[in-house]
C-alpha cells in the first residue's frame, strides 16, 4: 500500500526579489495538507524579515516522499 511507506506532498516554485532587486526561482516542497495561501508565509520565515518581496507562486507538481528519509511523529 502506497501510503504505508510515502509522504503526499506538493511542490511549488517561488519566484522572489531580494532586497538588492536580485531575482530568484526557487523551490519547495511542503506536505499535501499544507494550505495554499500559507506557501508565502513559510517560505518568508527563512529570510531576515523584510529582505525579499515574492512574485509569484506556482503549484508544480504532487510528489510523494519516502518516509524512510523523514522522522515522522
Amino acid at each position: 500500500m502506497i501510503d504505508i511507506n510515502w509522504l503526499d506532498a506538493i511542490n511549488y516554485d517561488i519566484y522572489f526579489e531580494n532586497e538588492c532587486g536580485n531575482t530568484f526561482l526557487r523551490n519547495v516542497i511542503v506536505p499535501f495538507e499544507f494550505l495554499e495561501r500559507d506557501i508565502e508565509t513559510y517560505f518568508c520565515n527563512h529570510f531576515k524579515e523584510g529582505t525579499i518581496k515574492i512574485i509569484s507562486i506556482k503549484k508544480v507538481n504532487y510528489v510523494w516522499l519516502s518516509k524512510s528519509h523523514y522522522k515522522i511523529n
